[in-house]
């Protein structure tokens, strides 16, 4: 009887597995429209999509949520793009960052379904260009955080909250998918 078991239940386990490895990649965005600009005059970022991605269960240690983001700047009509690597933090907060000293930021799924991501700086490239373009050192990355008031404390950190709404997953394919 026994035995019998055995077979159902390696196949069952053999399901469930496949099932969770075939999480959908999940998308949030949130587009501002011209009064949210003028309302916010130091946001920089006027457009922004970001793929969730699903665990990587292939390594324990790196086995959390990576994200995909990409978003459009108010005054620069090209495409730019962040993939921080995230591990979880000492309060099991995922932090994610950007190599290169490319910043930080902290998503959180909230309640209603929303992701918040808070930075005061996450590093951004282009995703097309000119060879040379983009990169850890090269002239043209941005960071998605708002700008600083002028006058602002330079020690003084400023956080930017961005509240992002559940979106169909094929509003996060953009170039280079």
């Amino acid at each position: 009887m026994q035995i019998r078991l055995v077979g159902p239940l390696c196949l069952a386990l053999t399901l469930a597995t496949g099932a969770l490895a075939q999480q959908p990649d999940l998308c949030f965005g949130r587009t501002y429209d011209a009064a949210h600009l003028a309302a916010n005059p130091l946001q920089q970022v006027r457009d922004i999509r970001v793929l969730e991605l699903p665990p990587d269960d292939s390594d324990p240690a790196y086995g959390v949520t990576n994200y995909d983001i990409r978003v459009l700047f108010r005054d620069d009509p090209r495409e730019f793009n962040a993939a921080p690597g995230c591990l979880k933090g000492e309060t099991d907060a995922l932090r994610c960052i950007v190599e290169c000293d490319g910043g930080v930021m902290f998503p959180e799924r909230l309640a209603d379904g929303r992701l918040k991501i808070t930075t005061s700086y996450l590093r951004a490239e282009t995703t097309e260009g000119a060879d040379g373009e983009g990169g850890c050192a090269e002239p043209v990355t941005r960071s998605i955080a708002d700008n600083r008031p002028e006058g602002a404390d330079e020690e003084q950190v400023h956080q930017t909250i961005f509240l992002l709404y559940p979106r169909d997953p094929r509003e996060c394919k953009w170039q280079g998918h």
